[in-house]
């Protein structure tokens, strides 16, 4: 890393309350997560992920019953214009 990207991010540190890290951390000096905390972190993660598939799932209902809609309006549409339209066979 170079100076100006260590002195960034030092800078940033600081800027957003990171009262409890050194301004120039080594790599040995920070604690590696604990276990318990990072199957916390997975399991917060995997959750987040079903949500969005099942936003993203529900979105795609959501869609489809749009389009059925609009084409049955569509097609409806049409066949009334036909039929008001069109000249009577019998006539």
């Amino acid at each position: 890393m170079t100076a100006q990207k260590k002195a960034a991010a030092a800078s940033d540190a600081a800027s957003h309350g990171d009262s409890n890290r050194s301004a120039s951390p080594s790599p040995g000096d920070a604690d590696p997560p604990a276990p318990t905390e990072l199957v916390d972190l997975r399991m917060r993660l995997e959750e987040r992920r079903r949500q969005m598939e099942q936003e993203k799932k529900r979105m795609e209902v959501q869609w489809n019953k749009q389009k059925q809609r609009i084409g049955k309006q569509a097609f409806m549409q049409v066949c009334v214009q036909t039929r008001t339209h069109r000249p009577s066979v019998l006539s």
